[in-house]
């Protein structure tokens, strides 16, 4: 079961056991905390929408530390004024863990299904040998490719070559030289 709370103007979708991070809130670590404007309470088989929140419905959180964001930068500029402002903020925030999700006085919260983790397989190194081998077969392919593209290029070019020198040698004229009377 999920349920989508508002809290600090914020919308966020929590299920059992999840961690959620909100705007600061003046409360000790450890305390719990009841969240009492849940919008919708959802499952597999039923949804529960609010107008505007669920009635004698409540999330129930435990303040697990306080934290602060990443910083933000604010560079401000005014081009030819030689006027440059560099600030930094961090904003101020709380960690809850949801502990249960209580709907008429009854814990409706089912746990979050953890995925479970795949083994990890150990594979066998290569010899060196083998790696060598791959290596030469890939480099003489490479060779050969580069061959082949090379012998077609230069054919074709020597011919395009030949053919535009003699043409430019024909249609220019020599430049007329000027005498000094």
């Amino acid at each position: 079961m999920f349920a989508i709370i508002r809290d600090g103007g914020k919308q966020y979708k929590v299920r059992k056991g999840d961690r959620l991070t909100v705007e600061k809130k003046e409360i000790s670590v450890g305390d719990t905390i009841d969240i009492s404007h849940i919008l919708l309470l959802g499952s597999d088989n039923e949804t529960i929408i609010g107008n505007p929140c669920v009635d004698n419905a409540k999330v129930v959180a435990v303040v697990s530390e306080h934290i602060k964001d990443k910083k933000v930068i604010i560079f401000k500029k005014k081009r030819r004024h030689q006027y440059r402002r560099k600030k930094g903020h961090r904003q101020h925030k709380t960690i809850l863990m949801i502990q249960d999700i209580i709907l008429d006085g009854k814990a409706v919260g089912v746990t979050k299904p953890k995925k479970p983790r795949p083994e990890t397989l150990e594979k066998e190194p290569k010899t060196i040998t083998e790696s060598k081998k791959i290596s030469e077969t890939q480099t003489s392919s490479q060779e050969a490719s580069k061959k082949k593209v090379s012998s077609g290029k230069t054919q074709a070019s020597k011919q395009t070559k030949a053919s535009s020198s003699s043409q430019s040698k024909a249609g220019k004229k020599a430049p007329a030289k000027k005498s000094k009377e």
